[in-house]
Formats: C-alpha cells, sequence, structure tokens
C-alpha cells in the first residue's frame, strides 16, 4: 500500500507544504528568520524527507495517470 493511500492525499499534501516553507525558512537569505532557523543536521533531515515524500507522491500519480 503506497504512502499516499495510508496518509491519504489532504494530509499528504498539507505535510508536503509545510516541509516546504520549513525549507524556504531555513535555506533563505532574510535576516528575519535567523531565530527560527533549524541547525544543518535537522535541515537536512526535513530537506530528505520532503524530496521523498514528492517522489512518492510523483510515483502515485503517474500510476493513477495510467
Amino acid at each position: 500500500m503506497s504512502k499516499l493511500k495510508q496518509i491519504g492525499k489532504k494530509y499528504f499534501t498539507t505535510v508536503f507544504l509545510l516541509l516546504l516553507i520549513i525549507n524556504i525558512i531555513n535555506y533563505s537569505g532574510f535576516e528575519i528568520f535567523t531565530s527560527i532557523r533549524m541547525n544543518d543536521f535537522f535541515s537536512g533531515f526535513f530537506g530528505g524527507f520532503f524530496m521523498a515524500q514528492a517522489f512518492i507522491g510523483i510515483a502515485y500519480y503517474n500510476k493513477l495517470k495510467k
């Protein structure tokens, strides 16, 4: 069973957008986000999780499209 079916489309989109916002904040050069920026380890962890979720979503979409 795919991860997308387990957590549902709505939750997948919510998690995907949340992780995208976290990564934008972490890798942006704006000084206003300095106080909430994560260290490199957690930033890389969330970045990796974000990419894995994106690939799972793309694979599931391609499976449904056929």
